[in-house]
């Protein structure tokens, strides 16, 4: 974790089953940028496969998805988003950067392991992420 992924080129290769048994999974991301523990760049290989995986299906190609950053403050901290639509406007994945957090549940309670009240609420994201999913 505390190094870079070591990943194929093109990882959905690597999945013994048909892609299409995995293609339309969205996939939002969080990682804090003072993180020691879980290296930065471990989270762009996540968006990396869904990205792949879409490209696979003939859904999208790497030219036709779009990358909007978005940055922002919540609960305390700055946070960077970068939001990566198709061609039709569906979300395929977001990948929030949060700055000054380290390895802890950005926007948890201090009761909880691991926790940073600080940050931006991700199950409150998450949740906006994934139920907005199944409104559409």
């Amino acid at each position: 974790m505390a190094a870079p992924a070591v990943m194929p080129a093109r990882c959905w290769r690597c999945v013994p089953a048909p892609a299409s048994e995995h293609a339309g999974v969205p996939v939002i991301v969080f990682h804090g940028d003072a993180d020691t523990t879980v290296h930065r760049t471990n989270g762009g290989g996540v968006i990396r496969q869904c990205l792949d995986s879409h490209a696979v299906q003939g859904s999208v190609a790497d030219a036709g998805v779009a990358v909007v950053a978005e940055t922002g403050r919540s609960g305390g901290r700055a946070f960077t988003r970068h939001v990566h639509r198709e061609p039709t406007g569906s979300v395929l994945a977001e990948q929030w950067t949060v700055h000054g957090a380290g390895h802890a549940w950005s926007g948890g309670d201090l009761r909880g392991s691991y926790t940073d009240t600080r940050g931006p609420n991700a199950s409150e994201e998450m949740l906006r992420f994934f139920i907005g999913r199944m409104d559409g």
